[in-house]
């Protein structure tokens, strides 16, 4: 944020890529944020330029001016209009809002033309030239994860503990990944700065900074479809740990740009208060009888679920019977900790899609939950992986090895997951279930999304 003495501009830190996806907007709330120019997205001689030039035009005219629409804008921005002068630019081709104070309406035009030729001269010389600076990062940081000499762990250690702590993006919710991170922490002293988000917010993050040209985390952790995604849009880079020989060969993605973690299960979770035992579906073919229309639940994310089951049962078949359960009127709310939580309640009777380890948490609690896994069932790997421009790449790995260890894992198995290391041993019964090929889902995802809001989520808000 830039402020004048007399004229007043603000430029809102809203990354910018002239050539990226749609992503989800920044929206301010009374504290703003501050970026420097280049975490903007911005050239920094050009916006001085603009804001130099506001300043020089403050208007000498009464503040009661009415702005008219101006050709340097492409067709979809627009403005809002505030006392005399006072505008905020809107402009979503270019990813801009604008704030001006006091400007002459002279001046207007020429001021757009000249905060858009610094916006534009920042995107276009990130796309013409990636810089030598982030490909000598790329290379250095790969040879630091697929190094296996035998000074390996005394290296890492030592090259770690110089660095500056490492960032961690995950889906884990505090709860679970506050006790794994503080022993890292304490072992090694080596601070762990966490951001924790949901699958999609965590996805459209990492995709947002990195087109950003920001390179900020140094460790990603979080559900298998997610993880997929960001190694798709070459977020990840391949890595090896000395855990990798205690984990299941086939619990890795064919491309091993991350590693599995911990492995969830999809669950039909039940009230056992309000269902008696008798009356708990061992069926999806029992979710049909009149009784539980508009009395069972489903998890408004669960697409990897849907398309596992579907197809499972042959997908003509599959998606027929989706129709009838469609039909049933479901209770469609988002967040699986909240549905969890509204089943021990009493709100909702049955929930097709819990986790295993959220129900056992409230059920060892003493809630009156339980779980049962309805065939077809199936259940996915979450993933670590390191990022492919990490600024701390030594601190990133060792977490990563950390998570991955016997050590690591005791604390996955504590949080009520299901451990990936064979040499932390889990009561859970995986017999009964499948682990979802994510690859398959992902290269069909608008498919399987279109059908599913289509069933469930039309009519939703």
């Amino acid at each position: 944020m830039f402020r004048c003495r007399f004229s007043f501009f603000a430029l809102l830190p809203v990354p910018l890529c002239a050539l990226a996806q749609p992503k989800a907007p920044y929206y301010p709330d009374a504290v703003w944020q501050r970026k420097t120019p280049a975490e903007a997205g911005v050239n920094a001689l050009g916006l001085k330029d603009a804001v130099d030039y506001t300043v020089a035009n403050e208007t000498r005219n009464p503040r009661d001016l009415t702005l008219n629409h101006y050709q340097t804008s492409p067709a979809s921005a627009f403005a809002h209009i505030g006392n005399g002068t006072n505008i905020v630019y809107v402009d979503p081709d270019h990813d801009i809002v604008a704030v001006v104070r006091w400007i002459e309406r002279r001046a207007i035009d020429e001021f757009l033309k000249r905060l858009l030729a610094a916006v534009l001269s920042f995107a276009l010389a990130a796309f013409a030239a990636p810089g030598t600076h982030a490909q000598d990062r790329q290379a250095a940081n790969r040879e630091i994860y697929l190094y296996q000499g035998a000074d390996r762990a005394q290296r890492l250690v030592s090259r770690a503990k110089k660095e500056d702590g490492l960032s961690l993006y995950t889906t884990m919710t505090p709860e679970d990944a506050s006790p794994m991170i503080a022993a890292f922490e304490e072992k090694y002293g080596i601070k762990v700065r966490m951001w924790r988000g949901i699958n999609q917010k965590l996805v459209q993050r990492a995709l947002a900074e990195a087109r950003a040209g920001k390179s900020a985390v140094d460790v990603y952790e979080g559900s298998g479809h997610g993880m997929e995604i960001l190694h798709r849009e070459a977020l990840l880079e391949k890595f090896w740990s000395p855990a990798f020989v205690d984990i299941p060969p086939e619990a890795f993605p064919r491309h091993g740009y991350y590693a599995p973690d911990n492995l969830l299960f999809f669950v039909m979770g039940y009230n056992t208060k309000l269902v008696k035992p008798e009356d708990v579906p061992r069926s999806y073919e029992d979710l049909l009888q009149p009784r539980w229309s508009g009395n069972f639940g489903i998890e408004a994310s669960d697409i990897i679920w849907f398309a596992a089951v579907a197809k499972a049962m042959g997908e003509e078949k599959g998606l027929a019977y989706f129709q009838k359960l469609a039909a049933m009127k479901p209770q469609i709310r988002s967040g699986h900790t909240l549905m969890t939580e509204l089943v021990a309640a009493g709100e909702i009777p049955v929930v097709l899609t819990l986790y295993n380890q959220a129900v056992d948490k409230l059920k060892e609690r003493g809630a009156p939950i339980d779980w049962k896994p309805l065939p077809p069932a199936f259940g996915r790997a979450d993933g670590i992986g390191v990022a492919k421009q990490a600024p701390h790449p030594h601190a990133a790995l060792l977490f990563a090895d950390f998570v991955l260890s016997p050590e690591g894992q005791r604390f996955i198995m504590a949080a009520s997951r299901v451990p990936v290391n064979r040499k932390v041993g889990s009561s859970f019964n995986q017999r009964n279930f499948r682990i979802v090929d994510l690859a398959p889902v992902v290269d069909e995802w608008d498919t399987w999304e279109k059908r599913w809001q289509t069933l469930f989520l039309k009519g939703q808000k």
